[in-house]
């Protein structure tokens, strides 16, 4: 079964970007019966993981970020040689790359030195 979405238009709590012909509709609250059937009947037609697959996650993010500050430091005329290491927050952060952990680790364990700990 696919993940299909109907938001209610006034909705505040939802990034009504995420909402589009591959993931679902938005609806004005006197239209939800309507855009609800419409939604059902044409399932087949959405493509949320698709969709999804290609603007969201920890690899769309790293790409997006580091093209960021490659642009900035462009911009200001300087060298972007090495790209920043790629961090995925599943079960908990950690480096998607084992080169990345080794060679941040002492860096990390400064960091680590200014941060609040329980106990």
């Amino acid at each position: 079964m696919r993940a299909l979405i109907v938001i209610s238009a006034g909705n505040r709590g939802v990034n009504k970007e995420l909402i589009n012909d591959l993931t679902g509709s938005l609806a004005a609250d006197v239209e939800l019966p309507i855009v609800l059937r419409k939604v059902l009947n044409s399932a087949s037609g959405f493509r949320p993981r698709e969709w999804a697959v290609q603007h969201t996650g920890y690899r769309n993010a790293h790409m997006m970020l580091n093209d960021h500050l490659a642009g900035l430091a462009h911009k200001r005329n300087e060298t972007y040689v090495l790209p920043i290491a790629a961090i995925r927050s599943s079960p908990a952060a950690s480096y998607v790359a084992d080169a990345d952990r080794e060679r941040l680790n002492a860096e990390y364990d400064e960091v680590k030195r200014f941060l609040r700990t329980r106990g």
